[in-house]
């Protein structure tokens, strides 16, 4: 990393432009920043810093970099750094956060937080850096630029302080910091990620193997108790249901007892192997004694079994006894009631017996007597058909005046179905006659009918033809005046587009109006909140840096009292060597508060992080008061006049819309009346054809009137044609109704005189004497299904009585009641049924016992079972425990010896911090005058509660001892951190190809040094300067200034610092 130019201004204590030209300065290889006390020498630092990384490289607030020489939001502050990295040329401008005044807008005067910038720019290859269009973005945005530049240079900001930029007060930090401090940074330089992994895996197997130990030792314990619990359970409840057959008592007391002892024994047994076997013992035993208990009951159950099934069958026995007796008496009750019913029965079969025989004479008699009722209805019909017959002909007669005489004297001797017939024959050719004057007569009044139509049809075409010419005309007249309007709306269509884009143009602007005063009220209230949890977040941040710093006065303090008890009279001092004591450190008056480094560790990390959360709530401020101003910048018409520019639009938009509609329904009426036009011209040609043909029509149907006129003018007669051929068809017609009337009535006499004769033929082959008795007989079909059921009924009770008394059972009991012997008693029964309720009572009890005794076992058997399986575990799961915890105790580097515990990633970066202090102590043996070098040390420190590895000490060649480096005095204290940082910048960069550090920036402690030490200092610094590496000190030491030329002296006044460079 080489620096080319830096520029800042309004930051800190430099309220104007600042330039530093570094490539003058890196001719030189070393260059001097100087100035008196406070003049803002470290600012420089804090610049390059800033620009790299976005935080200064002194705990300060971020918030507060903008220049208080400078009246708020006078002059914007900026930091530009140009710099190599990697060959690439970068441009770093950043814009830390400030607050500057509102210029326009309603908040004109209200001082608003700017968000901070960043911008990094690379320079193209090949191209004129002094060119800005050689320049391309690469990346922009605090944290993108943070990202980029982080990951190029190759350290956080952390490491960048560590190893090339090293402010005031962080040499002797690094130097004397206690091992675990160092590991942090050593491990960000040398990667140990797979060190760490095993050590983490190691410690996981060792908890997990730890974890499966106690897990089966707990199942070992659980199994234990679970086993002896169960016997004892199991003795208990076969104490509880014990019966006569066990009275062991005793020996279920004893069990007891040896289960109490057997636990016991159990519980206090460490070893496996000897508590694996005493339980094995001791389950066996009591197993044994439960299995004996066991084939006892069997015995005892096979009796009980036997006795229990002979008093099941002597109880079943009786109790069939006395049910077959009891039935027997019911089955005699029914059969006595039975017999006493068989009187009725016959009477009911003889009933229903003759009503069966009756039944076919009954129904000869009724078709005899439906025969002789058809006779009768049709003699009837008959004879008003013939005299209907006879009047028809009459009215034949008068129509017929004029027809032959044969036909007329015939219709007068009608008397018979053969009259009838005979005039019926003669009819034929005088209805022919008649048809064809009736066809004549039909045809005349259709040709007049037609005539007088033709005649109204050739009227309502002339009066057609006329309408149509009127309708023309008035047809035409309209479309002569709709011409006329469409000609006055010619323009209509492009005055009614303008005014649409109008309206749309007013109503677009209102809208924005009202979206820009709903966005300026969201953005002043995110602005109001953003600033109110600024200043919130900024509160939490003092109070969080003012702990830290509090904190670590107290553990000053602390450290101090410490050492001051240490001291001894004549005793060199570990700090400075000095052997007088003439002030050691007093505690306070409120004594010293221990104070851990962890909680300045966590309130270091608390303050940072609450710098973070101010710097990004500044952010936000400046975000949201930017959206502010924009929005109040923005030229946006007033809400009234864009809503009366929309007003007047609408105005204009509906009067040029009511004249297009009006234009539009003109050319509608026009296309309407044009083609209503051509209707009326094709209608007209219609009608003028149509009432040519219908005079055509016209005159034809005269001439066919003409002719029909003179053909009937010969027939004279009043009645029309047509009438006398329906008068004649009629009679015709009641003639053959007549005749079939006559021939029906012969047949039924014919019929009925058959039924009658086929009745009484049944009548004589029954066993009825007259029909009065056939009558009394016949029964309806609902009395017959009455006796049927009936008869059934007595037949199947009988059935069922003979079959009941014919059963075996039956029979014994009809045998023992012929014997003399009784029903047996209910007594008897009873006392059968409570002896066998006693046998079962015994027998559950048994069985009880067997259940309990059988699960007891099956259950005692499987936790066995689960011993031996965990037992068997066990051995393998203590030799996994074993290996995984020896091999994380050497990677935690638990040792015996309690100096020397050093842990696997300890050890690793160890070897890395090694090389790093063979440099360093090349650089110290210079700069001492080959007194000091510095040495790793494997012993633990004192009050740490983990072990060594990164451990400093200082070998003294003079005195020949070695010592802790918090003995060195000031001067050898910044000898010693010079060496050592020299020396980390030296192997990080060769061991990491991607770190490039040619800038190495030194901030005070020279003044510590005597001449000799001080020129020894500065030789060092030339070889590093021969080498490539520019050097940067930083000092106030006159001598500094006469020793190197090339220089930037700062000039501290009253209205801020300033700068200028020397070469």
């Amino acid at each position: 990393m080489i620096f080319h130019r830096l520029e800042f201004e309004a930051f800190m204590a430099y309220p104007k432009r600042e330039v530093i030209d570094f490539d003058a300065l890196n001719e030189a290889g070393i260059f001097l920043l100087n100035g008196p006390t406070g003049s803002g020498k470290t600012t420089v630092l804090d610049a390059i810093c800033y620009a790299l990384y976005g935080m200064p490289s002194s705990e300060r607030d971020i918030g507060s970099l903008y220049s208080t020489h400078v009246p708020p939001g006078e002059i914007k502050p900026h930091i530009f750094l140009e710099l190599s990295i990697q060959n690439r040329r970068l441009r770093i401008d950043r814009t830390p956060a400030y607050r500057r005044l509102i210029t326009r807008g309603k908040n004109k005067g209200t001082p608003t937080l700017e968000n901070p910038q960043a911008l990094v720019s690379e320079l193209i290859s090949g191209r004129d850096p002094q060119d800005e269009q050689s320049w391309r973005k690469a990346a922009e945005g605090m944290a993108d630029s943070a990202d980029y530049l982080t990951k190029l240079i190759g350290l956080n900001r952390e490491q960048f302080l560590k190893v090339m930029l090293l402010p005031q007060g962080q040499f002797a930090d690094f130097l004397k910091a206690r091992s675990k401090d160092r590991i942090p940074l050593l491990k960000q330089l040398f990667p140990v990620d797979t060190y760490e992994q095993v050590m983490n895996r190691l410690r996981e197997e060792e908890q997990i193997s730890e974890r499966a130990v106690q897990d089966i030792k707990h199942a070992l314990d659980r199994t234990l108790e679970q086993t002896v619990t169960t016997y004892t359970k199991l003795c208990e409840r076969l104490s509880r249901s014990g019966t006569d057959l066990d009275d062991n008592k005793n020996i279920v007391d004893a069990q007891e007892r040896e289960v109490s002892e057997a636990y016991t024994k159990l519980d206090l047994a460490t070893d496996l192997e000897t508590a694996r076997h005493d339980f094995e013992g001791w389950f066996t035993e009591h197993l044994h004694a439960v299995r004996r208990q066991e084939q006892q009951d069997e015995h005892a159950l096979t009796d009980l079994k036997d006795k229990r099934e002979k008093l099941a069958a002597q109880q079943q026995d009786i109790a069939q006894r006395i049910q077959d007796w009891t039935e027997y008496e019911k089955l005699q009750s029914a059969w006595v009631r039975h017999e006493s019913q068989e009187e009725e029965h016959k009477k009911q079969c003889r009933t229903l017996s003759n009503s069966r025989a009756a039944a076919p004479v009954e129904a000869e008699l009724e078709r005899s007597r439906r025969d002789e009722e058809r006779r009768m209805h049709a003699a009837e019909h008959a004879q008003d058909t013939l005299n209907m017959a006879r009047s028809s002909a009459s009215q034949a007669l008068e129509a017929l005046g004029d027809c032959t005489e044969h036909l007329e004297a015939s219709l007068y001797r009608i008397d018979t179905a053969q009259d009838l017939q005979r005039v019926l024959n003669q009819a034929p050719s005088v209805m022919a006659q008649l048809r064809v004057y009736q066809h004549d007569e039909q045809a005349l009044e259709e040709a007049k009918v037609a005539l007088t139509a033709l005649k109204r049809d050739s009227e309502k075409a002339q009066r057609t033809v006329e309408g149509i010419a009127k309708r023309e005309l008035q047809s035409q007249q309209k479309l002569s005046d709709i011409s006329k309007r469409l000609s006055s709306l010619h323009d209509v269509e492009q005055n009614y587009a303008r005014a649409q884009l109008a309206l749309e143009t007013a109503k677009k602007t209102q809208q924005e109006v009202a979206a820009h005063a709903e966005k300026l009220e969201q953005a002043q209230t995110a602005h109001d909140q953003a600033v109110q949890a600024y200043e919130l977040i900024q509160r939490v941040s003092i109070t969080a840096s003012e702990e830290y710093t509090r904190l670590q006065k107290r553990r000053l303090e602390q450290v101090a009292f410490t050492l001051a008890k240490e001291l001894d009279e004549g005793q060199p001092c570990m700090v400075c060597g000095s052997r007088e004591h003439p002030q050691p450190a007093q505690p306070s008056v409120n004594g010293i508060t221990l104070v851990e480094q962890s909680e300045i560790d966590a309130a270091e990390k608390r303050a940072h992080r609450e710098q973070q959360k101010a710097s990004a709530a500044a952010t936000s401020v400046a975000q949201t008061q930017t959206v502010l101003d924009q929005l109040n910048e923005s030229h946006m018409p007033d809400s009234q006049e864009a809503q009366r520019q929309v007003a007047e639009a609408q105005n204009v938009y509906n009067h040029t819309q009511e004249s297009l509609e009006n234009k539009r329904e003109a050319q509608h009426q026009q296309e309407k009346e044009t083609l209503e036009l051509q209707k009326i011209l094709e209608e007209q040609t219609r009608a003028r054809t149509s009432l040519t043909q219908l005079q055509t029509q016209q005159a034809s149907e005269q001439q066919t009137l003409t002719k029909l006129e003179k053909k009937l003018c010969q027939v004279a007669a009043t009645i029309s044609f047509a009438d006398r051929v329906c008068k004649l068809e009629s009679y015709v017609e009641q003639a053959h109704r007549a005749v079939d009337a006559s021939r029906r009535l012969d047949d039924a006499t014919i019929s009925a005189a058959e039924s009658a004769h086929q009745a009484q033929q049944s009548l004589e082959r029954s066993v009825f004497e007259t029909f009065e008795a056939v009558q009394q007989a016949v029964l309806t079909e609902v009395q017959q299904q009455h006796l049927e059921q009936a008869i059934s009924a007595y037949r199947e009770e009988h059935a069922t009585l003979q079959a009941s008394l014919d059963r075996p059972s039956m029979r014994t009991v009809a045998t023992l009641i012929e014997h003399g012997q009784k029903a047996p008693s209910q007594e008897e029964l009873t006392r059968i049924r409570q002896e066998r309720d006693n046998v079962e009572q015994q027998y559950e009890t048994l069985m009880t016992r067997e259940g309990i005794r059988t699960n007891g076992i099956e259950t005692l058997e499987a936790l066995f079972q689960d011993y031996q399986e965990w037992q068997g575990e066990s051995a393998h799961a203590v030799e996994q425990a074993n290996l995984y915890a020896g091999l994380a105790r050497i990677a935690r580097g638990d040792n015996p010896d309690k100096n020397h515990q050093i842990d696997l990633v300890s050890y690793v970066l160890g070897g890395e911090f090694e090389q790093v202090l063979q440099v360093a102590s090349e650089h110290l043996q210079r700069m001492s005058d080959n007194r000091y070098r510095l040495v790793l040390s494997d012993k633990r420190e004192k009050r740490a509660r983990i072990g060594g590895g990164l451990s400093i000490s200082v070998e003294d060649n003079w005195n020949n001892d070695q010592r802790e480096v918090n003995s060195l005095s000031g001067g050898e204290s910044f000898l010693a951190s010079l060496s050592l940082a020299l020396g980390l910048a030296e192997v990080v960069q060769a061991r990491n190809g991607g770190i490039e550090i040619e800038t190495l920036f030194i901030d005070e402690g020279f003044g510590t040094l005597d001449a000799q030490t001080l020129e020894l200092v500065m030789e060092t610094l030339e070889n590093i300067r021969e080498n490539g590496r520019v050097i940067g000190l930083i000092s106030h030491v006159e001598d500094m200034k006469e020793r190197i030329s090339a220089q930037v002296s700062i000039e501290k006044r009253q209205n801020g610092s300033t700068l200028r460079v020397n070469v």
